[in-house]
């Protein structure tokens, strides 16, 4: 097989030779010699990690870059990811269970009130908490329970984050607004609207931070949200969470996520 083929072990992404790829899937020994003669290859978003670390060691060259998603993953991982390569972000700590939190905070919790505890996994906004007060605390640790969590400071985005998803080397930003003001949460699933066209000046500097986080941690794929804290003069963009794999509506639905994600294969490939 000629050295600058593409193999693609992605459902949607057309290559020289395709790989069908399942979550318990074991690479044959045809499989694996496509995989090391290839020029490049790309995989879809649910690759398992163990699957990711044969294929780029067969291919160095692979399409996402996901050696900075393994181990970094939740907001536990994103912590971590966040103070690995010196991205702004907001004051946060992370603990791995009610009981550690506990006992590292026996009088006081660490950050003052409002303060916001998230689980380690979920989305949606599911596992995020709003801590107003000692009775909203003990609430969260009891349902947080034997699962990891952060604890972080509260940035008063005011109903409204910015999204900003990587495509290879394409950055596509939106607005997640909530006009429900009992809901601080802005996720969609929780009634936020997306918007295009909301804080433009804010947008700019929310660009530059995903577009940070891509330089410095070679993230390609991955959808990147940024809080502002907007009541302050001068608001800095602050990482959030990084979700590597996550809802397209934002992006103007599944067919045209597919449509970015193979454009952005073909520069890529160039």
């Amino acid at each position: 097989m000629d050295s600058t083929r593409l193999v693609s072990l992605h459902p949607h992404v057309l290559g020289d030779a395709f790989i069908r790829l399942s979550p318990g899937k074991i690479f044959s020994g045809h499989e694996i010699d496509l995989l090391s003669r290839a020029g490049a290859v790309v995989v879809p978003q649910n690759v398992k990690a163990w699957q990711y670390r044969e294929i780029a060691s067969l291919c160095p060259r692979v399409f996402p870059d996901y050696r900075n998603r393994f181990g970094f993953e939740g907001k536990c991982g994103n912590l971590a990811l966040f103070e690995k390569f010196g991205l702004p972000h907001p004051e946060t700590r992370a603990y791995g269970n009610a009981e550690d939190f506990q006992t590292a905070h026996p009088k006081r919790p660490p950050f003052g009130f409002p303060f916001v505890m998230k689980a380690d996994r979920g989305g949606g906004g599911n596992g995020v908490f709003l801590i107003g007060n000692d009775e909203d605390l003990k609430a969260a640790l009891a349902l947080l329970g034997s699962r990891p969590f952060v604890a972080q400071k509260f940035v008063d985005h005011q109903g409204a984050d910015l999204r900003v998803v990587i495509l290879g080397d394409a950055l596509y930003p939106y607005w997640r607004v909530q006009d429900d003001r009992t809901e601080f949460r802005n996720n969609v699933g929780r009634g936020a609207r997306i918007s295009h066209d909301f804080e433009p000046g804010l947008t700019d500097l929310g660009i530059r931070a995903a577009a940070m986080l891509g330089t410095r941690a070679g993230i390609d794929c991955a959808a990147v949200d940024v809080l502002f804290d907007r009541g302050s003069k001068a608001p800095k963009a602050l990482l959030g969470e990084v979700n590597f794999v996550f809802g397209r509506k934002g992006m103007g639905g599944t067919n045209r996520f597919r449509e970015l994600f193979r454009q952005a294969v073909n520069r890529w490939t160039r």
